[in-house]
């Protein structure tokens, strides 16, 4: 998976948005349900997290996800 700038993640379509949210997401949960605690995998879980919030904040500025 490529991930994508600020700028990038602007100019996709809602539902690229979509779908990219719901991949990260579930490549999160399979690191963190997974059995590898190695330094690349705690490095890449982190990565994952951070982009995550990036494509949720979008998702709210386009009024796709609702802010509570």
């Amino acid at each position: 998976m490529r991930i994508l700038t600020k700028d990038e993640l602007q100019r996709i379509e809602q539902k690229e948005i979509k779908q990219l949210f719901l991949t990260v997401r579930r490549q999160i949960k399979d690191i963190e349900y997974g059995n590898d605690n190695s330094r690349k995998t705690k490095e890449t879980l982190a990565e994952l997290q951070t982009y995550y919030c990036y494509v949720y904040r979008e998702l709210e500025h386009r009024h796709i996800l609702k802010v509570q």
